[in-house]
């Protein structure tokens, strides 16, 4: 099978990317060791094409254009329109590099999130499916803000590659109730495949010694509103009030609208108030040194459609302190593999990670059952072969 991705993140650059570029790399390898090939439309800086696995994976850089980003700077019509032109730019461009590249070797599936995917649907090449990432709107809408004109344009036309594709692709129940609801498609017509932990990163995580005993709390993830991250930072001045030697550390791009300085950091690596640190974007290849210097990982997102850096904490036994929104409820067990909190809940975010800071065994307990249900449910292999039978569904009821 030829499969091809349209994708906003490229998977193996060490410079950018994250939850996408980690969803591409855990599943390429296994599609490559099955035989399969695999060409990446990747919106990247780089120049030059990769050619990985053996010749087996076609990494193609694709320079996404920025009209969006100026239209932003204009008063009221940058509201108004910066989304919807960008989605739109995107678009065409994705299928101008898929329609070149695919020349006189076409895919037998295309699979691209919702952003830059209208015209891969309306003029198809090959059957797209669109796998749910998570979109503006989303994150708007469930970070509490008002849902600006323009991200309800760009929604439209979101909605219509998504009742256009061949098939729609959910890492959780949840996202999957929310297309179903909004596109107006049944259910059972989109597919429920969570979201993989990459093999490499697996293996890492199996020869940790075990759980650091510091009080050390981990948050990775972008920087911005959706995330929760300035009830993450009240929750972190509370809980060093109480536990003095607690640490901090956040990895993660800077999205939060006011510039870092006006938060109380400055550049990569200082510090805010006691006791937190923002590192800013780490490389794929350092995280796993991140996760075995932690004792506790945190999401407090208002809203998350899968939340891969979860399941990338638990692998390396952490406990989870996360929100009770979005798909997090589907990955973390109350009480079992961590604690959940309502979202904006600074004080109940503290007082669960005092919790598990205070009770080493607890701590440990948690961890080892984060772990084991990683290993059950989430592994590269089992997430790629439940793809590839989506992909062979789709690719066989196109052509009939």
């Amino acid at each position: 099978m030829h499969i091809g991705f349209a994708s906003l993140e490229s998977p193996f650059d060490t410079s950018s990317g994250g939850g996408i570029a980690a969803y591409l790399r855990a599943l390429i390898p296994e599609f490559a060791a099955a035989g399969h090939r695999v060409t990446v439309l990747a919106n990247s800086r780089e120049k030059e094409e990769q050619i990985l696995f053996g010749g087996k994976v076609r990494v193609v850089p694709v320079a996404l254009p920025g009209l969006h980003w100026y239209l932003s700077k204009v008063p009221v019509l940058g509201a108004l329109m910066t989304h919807p032109v960008r989605q739109m730019e995107w678009s065409r461009r994705f299928w101008q590099v898929a329609t070149e590249v695919f020349r006189g070797d076409p895919p037998d599936v295309i699979e691209s999130g919702e952003a830059g995917a209208t015209m891969l649907a309306r003029k198809p090449i090959a059957p797209l499916v669109m796998r749910l990432h998570g979109s503006s709107y989303a994150f708007q809408r469930f970070s509490g803000g008002t849902v600006s004109p323009g991200t309800r344009l760009d929604r439209r036309l979101e909605l219509g590659a998504l009742r256009r594709c061949a098939a729609i692709s959910a890492p959780s129940q949840f996202q999957a109730q929310e297309a179903s609801r909004h596109t107006g498609r049944g259910l059972g017509e989109i597919t429920v495949i969570p979201n993989p932990l990459a093999s490499v990163l697996l293996a890492d995580a199996s020869a940790a010694e075990g759980l650091a005993d510091s009080h050390t709390i981990l948050y990775t993830g972008r920087l911005a509103p959706v995330k929760g991250i300035a009830h993450l930072l009240d929750a972190a001045g509370e809980v060093c009030r109480q536990a003095p030697d607690a640490r901090f550390v956040l990895a993660g791009p800077w999205q939060m609208g006011p510039k870092p300085e006006e938060w109380g950091f400055g550049t990569n690596g200082e510090v805010f108030g006691d006791g937190v640190k923002w590192k800013g974007h780490v490389s794929w290849e350092q995280m796993p040194a991140l996760y075995r210097s932690a004792s506790v990982f945190v999401m407090p997102s208002w809203f998350e459609s899968f939340g891969i850096s979860v399941i990338e904490a638990m692998a390396f036994g952490l406990p989870v302190v996360a929100s009770n929104a979005g798909a997090l409820p589907e990955i973390v067990e109350d009480g079992v593999t961590g604690f959940l909190v309502p979202p904006g809940d600074a004080r109940a975010l503290a007082a669960a990670i005092m919790k598990l800071l205070q009770d080493p065994a607890l701590r440990h307990r948690m961890g080892r059952a984060g772990r084991l249900r990683v290993l059950e449910r989430y592994s590269a292999e089992r997430v790629a072969r439940e793809t590839l039978a989506l992909y062979s569904r789709v690719g066989r009821e196109w052509k009939a």
